[in-house]
């Protein structure tokens, strides 16, 4: 019986090992960067000959769209720190 709860101790290790072992995965936060600028351009250049707007006017209003987004995330954030630090 103990060699049997040893095996499968072992092959339990094993078969996990494996499974969550070959799950990492390195992320390349560069490439990541570059794909997802490309959507951007892709959706602005859309959204221009959609609308009959030059790109550039697209593109400055697409970025600041973005910026207000980041700062109200900081500011949701800040608020979060700020009641956590309370208790």
């Amino acid at each position: 019986m103990k060699k049997f709860n040893l095996m499968m101790l072992v092959g339990t290790l094993l078969v996990g090992n494996l499974a969550f072992g070959e799950s990492e995965k390195s992320f390349d936060y560069e490439r990541n960067l570059q794909e997802r600028q490309a959507i951007d351009q892709k959706n602005i250049e859309a959204y221009s000959q959609k609308n009959g707007v030059s790109t550039q006017e697209v593109t400055q209003k697409y970025y600041e769209k973005l910026q207000d987004e980041f700062k109200n995330n900081d500011e949701i954030r800040n608020e979060m720190i700020k009641d956590n630090s309370k208790d």
